[in-house]
């Protein structure tokens, strides 16, 4: 792409670095040196990938890897979900999809993603009034669905594919996460519609899963160099502005 080079890594498979950068590790602009000794988690993700399991990455960033480019249906290469695809091809498996932010969509970043009634953004979640809705169309296959809340939500309810709409409570209080999943779906691309049913509703995103393969997801919002103190806080803290993210899942 435009922002990266590739160069041949291990047994032939590209790796990606930013231009300029690439080979060999410089302390002075490279956070982190892509090389078989400080990749040992990527590696066995890769492996558990080729066997039939699935890899999960997990991408951090801001509005530049957010995802679609506004009206385009095109990612942008500097998204993490179109790295995700090129891994996946590299290593003859699946995309398996990913978490798609949803400030995304009210921030005009993302065309995965449509909003109706009053919606406004609290980062890393988008705040829905009673009765406004979100909706996310995935780009790719899945039979997982889950939905990420904050647990200071208020009630809401789901519908995937315009079938039965199922509610959900109220979480604990607490501006923590809270993931709903819904497994055993037909292994296609999906539609989740998510309406609140009363004031307020915080909801991080949507992803859309399989199996088997290299799941990326791409925790990106708009501003989150600046928002709650700087990146760092963003990603790691419990507070309101917090995703906490690290504990929530396992990642590669």
């Amino acid at each position: 792409g435009d922002e990266f080079n590739e160069v041949e890594g291990r047994r032939g498979l590209p790796l990606w670095a930013p231009k300029g950068l690439i080979n060999p590790y410089d302390a002075r602009s490279n956070a982190y040196n892509l090389k078989g000794s400080n990749t040992r988690g990527f590696r066995a993700g890769v492996s558990r990938a080729l066997e039939g399991g699935l890899m999960h990455i997990m991408c951090m960033g801001d509005s530049l890897s957010t995802g679609t480019n506004g009206a385009s249906t095109v990612e942008r290469t500097s998204s993490p979900r179109y790295a995700g695809r090129t891994i996946a091809e590299a290593l003859g498996v699946r995309n398996a999809g990913g978490l798609s932010m949803a400030p995304a969509g009210p921030s005009s970043l993302s065309d995965r993603w449509g909003t109706t009634g009053t919606v406004g953004i609290t980062l890393p979640y988008i705040t829905m009034a009673n009765t406004s809705t979100a909706t996310y169309t995935s780009e790719a296959s899945g039979t997982t669905v889950d939905i990420w809340l904050s647990n200071a939500s208020n009630t809401c309810s789901y519908q995937i594919d315009g079938g039965a709409s199922v509610p959900v409570t109220a979480g604990s209080g607490a501006q923590t996460l809270r993931k709903i999943s819904v497994t055993g779906l037909a292994d296609t691309t999906h539609v989740v519609k998510v309406t609140a049913t009363a004031n307020t509703v915080y909801l991080l995103g949507i992803a859309v899963t399989h199996t088997a393969g290299v799941a990326v997801h791409n925790l990106a919002y708009g501003g989150s160099r600046t928002v709650s103190g700087g990146a760092a806080v963003n990603w790691t803290d419990t507070g309101s502005g917090g995703l906490y993210v690290g504990r929530k899942a396992t990642w590669d």
